[in-house]
């Protein structure tokens, strides 16, 4: 019935929208030809000017009121039968059943009958509705509800439309499309849309193309870009580097949609390999490795789960320190779980949805990433993989993806 109802719904809207448009094409018409009548008549009234005289051109004006008269009463007449030819369905139907209630129907009335029949009603405040809409399923579902309301809200700015539709969003996307600060309804749309920018979504000028490539895809080329700056500050400099504080706020995105770690201000250089420092400094909260937080040991392996933490959060929109996770739960454990019963659970919902064609290339996809991700999070610093090993995984299921995507 639901389904049922949106349907009528939906086609009422098309039908109004498209009622609007033919009006005012009618209206330039008639215009037009009103016009041109008026030309013509015109003329013929200065004709008989000069061949009658002033009695005449008494006449003449007379005529020309009636005229004027006559052809305002013939376009009005011409009207109603021209728009009810463009009538279709429901509506020819209603039209059908005003002609037997008032068979001569004017102009007037004809837009009056519409406008009753299926305009809004005085009753319903759609601005306020669209006001207090908030997301419960995913971004899809949000947007298509948003926009049936935005259509009978009424005319509202850009920035109104921006700040309706943000205000609405999940608290954990909202806060990054925000961050982006979209200048229209569509900027904020994709950017709500394409998760691949979020939440790393910090962009050096927020000019991100809003189609860049397919999902997971986009979100993993971001996270092997992310791993090999780290490969290099591990391995490829003279002395080994720790970033210390990797998440997703310190990634930047280009226009390219190129992944560029930042933010070097708790930097430690290590003296030997494989070897741990002291600090004082502490990094953030939830991207923290357990040794980091409570002895201030810091290594390789300290960013090492930090990544894996950051890859959690990119496919499950949720933040370690999201007020869900109290006690013994947190994303890891949470991630964890759902490796053991369904991973459709604590996927991001935009990602992964069983009504997807590609549902379980992505579903396979995604759990790889989980299980990559919980073994750069284990507890013991020495049990987590290295960085170079990381990329490699993520390289192999990234290809894995595409290869099971492809069309024969």
């Amino acid at each position: 019935m639901d389904q049922r109802l949106d349907r009528l719904e939906t086609t009422h809207e098309t039908l109004r929208k498209e009622i609007q448009e033919m009006f005012a094409a009618m209206n330039t018409r008639f215009d037009q030809l009103s016009n041109s009548r008026i030309n013509e008549q015109g003329e013929d009234c200065r004709i008989n000017e000069q061949r009658e005289g002033s009695r005449t051109r008494t006449s003449g004006s007379h005529t020309g009121e009636d005229g004027g008269i006559n052809r305002d009463n013939s376009a009005q007449d011409e009207r109603v039968p021209l728009a009810s030819f463009n009538l279709e369905g429901d509506a020819q139907l209603w039209f059908q059943l005003m002609k037997e209630e008032t068979p001569v129907a004017t102009w007037e009335v004809f837009k009056q009958g519409l406008h009753n029949r299926y305009g809004p009603t005085q009753f319903q405040d759609f601005f306020g509705d669209l006001t207090k809409l908030q997301q419960m399923g995913s971004v899809k579902e949000y947007q298509t509800v948003f926009e049936r309301l935005l259509i009978r809200a009424g005319k509202l700015t850009p920035a109104h439309q921006v700040g309706c539709f943000v205000s609405g969003l999940k608290k954990s996307i909202k806060t990054d499309v925000q961050a982006c600060k979209p200048e229209s309804l569509t900027a904020a749309i994709g950017l709500a849309r394409e998760p691949c920018r979020l939440p790393l979504s910090r962009s050096h000028d927020h000019k991100i193309p809003l189609k860049q490539g397919s999902e997971p895809v986009c979100r993993l080329n971001i996270l092997i870009d992310v791993a090999s700056a780290l490969e290099y500050l591990h391995f490829g400099y003279s002395v080994p580097i720790v970033h210390c504080d990797i998440k997703p706020s310190n990634v930047l995105l280009d226009q390219s949609m190129v992944g560029h770690l930042s933010d070097f201000g708790i930097t430690k250089l290590l003296g030997e390999e494989d070897s741990m420092t002291q600090t004082q400094t502490l990094a953030t909260i939830g991207y923290m490795a357990p040794e980091y937080g409570s002895e201030g040991r810091v290594s390789r392996k300290s960013d090492i789960y930090s990544y894996g933490i950051m890859l959690m959060e990119t496919f499950t929109r949720k933040k370690p320190t999201d007020e869900t996770f109290i006690r013994e739960m947190s994303l890891r454990h949470w991630v964890g779980d759902s490796l053991k019963r369904s991973i459709v659970d604590v996927a991001d919902s935009d990602l992964l949805q069983r009504d997807d064609v590609y549902f379980s290339a992505k579903e396979q996809c995604v759990s790889s990433i989980f299980s990559l991700a919980m073994e750069c999070t284990t507890n013991l610093p020495e049990n987590r993989i290295s960085i170079r090993n990381v990329i490699s995984r993520l390289v192999k299921i990234k290809a894995t993806f595409l290869a099971s995507t492809q069309r024969p």
